[in-house]
């Protein structure tokens, strides 16, 4: 155990399996001084990667009803709950939950990924359900994303496998027909899984890919670079070779949208949308982003005021 990490009493895990990648390879310091309790409607999730004080196989929902009911029947402590509510005002109104909110405004080009995510939040109506790949488009969407009930967030963390994005929206499309389903993947993704546009185009499924295109596969260029600065070449070792994407979706029956702009984001947003729902025919906007940019994995990224 780290002799700096925070420390604290208990750990509630709801509808979790502790996997690797979520866990940063199952972290110590996940483990609580006191009680670990972990919640899930799957048994056989329960302690498969950490001890557990307490198991509860349980529907994660009907839990915090449960557990909201019985905190009723206790006195609140009325100094307790003004600090926290003082506490909360203070995050509130004194700091941004972004590490760089300046980003989220940006108007440059090629487009920043933060600004991107921006645009994608004010476009959805309620309602929708959006689809995350793996790679680098996780942490910008995580992070950067502004969604409300009852829009829904559907993200693979267990394995994070590339391509569960890609091809999920079909499936999300098809099983919602009145809704918009969007995913958000990387071109190395699109590029691996991207053939199933095909399939949306034939059956008539307005499902809807933003691609974050920056022709590398960052996640991986942009670790290995950070973990191990002192071998070089890692910007270069992951390039995707140019594929012109826009072309590859429009030969396999997509509306396509080229975008490096906010406003060229804002617009391709609306009318994928539009013919996605009018047309039912599969949209594919394709973002040429800044590859410079790095999400908020790495610890020397600090919170701006």
């Amino acid at each position: 155990m780290e002799s700096d990490a925070p420390r604290y009493d208990t750990l509630l895990v709801l509808g979790s399996t502790l996997g690797q990648w979520g866990t940063q390879s199952w972290h110590p310091r996940l483990i609580p001084d006191g009680p670990l309790i972990q919640v899930d409607i799957n048994q056989g999730a329960i302690a498969r990667c950490f001890p557990v004080s307490l198991g509860v196989v349980a529907d994660v929902g009907r839990f915090i009803d449960d557990l909201a009911a019985l905190g009723e029947q206790r006195a609140a402590d009325s100094g307790l709950v003004a600090a926290r509510r003082a506490a909360l005002e203070r995050l509130k109104t004194e700091t941004s939950p972004f590490l760089d909110p300046d980003a989220r405004e940006s108007t440059r080009a090629p487009i920043l990924p933060q600004a991107l995510m921006k645009c994608v939040s004010e476009s959805l109506p309620p309602g929708s359900h959006v689809f995350i790949d793996a790679g680098n488009c996780v942490g910008w969407s995580l992070h950067h994303l502004t969604l409300e009930p009852p829009t829904q967030y559907h993200i693979g963390l267990t394995m994070a496998p590339m391509g569960f994005g890609v091809c999920a929206v079909i499936g999300g499309k098809i099983g919602a027909p009145h809704r918009t389903c969007l995913a958000i993947v990387g071109d190395g993704a699109f590029l691996m899984h991207g053939a199933e546009v095909s399939t949306a185009a034939q059956y008539g499924v307005g499902a809807i890919w933003v691609i974050l295109a920056d022709d590398d596969m960052a996640m991986v260029s942009q670790g290995m670079n950070y973990l191990h600065p002192q071998t070089s070449g890692w910007p270069e070792a992951y390039r995707l070779g140019r594929a012109d994407i826009v072309q590859f979706a429009a030969a396999l029956g997509a509306d396509t949208y080229p975008v490096r702009t906010v406003d060229e984001a804002r617009e391709a947003l609306r009318q994928a949308q539009e013919r996605a729902a009018s047309q039912r025919k599969p949209q594919v906007i394709v973002a040429s982003i800044d590859r410079s940019e790095m999400p908020p994995y790495y610890p020397v990224q600090t919170p701006k005021p």
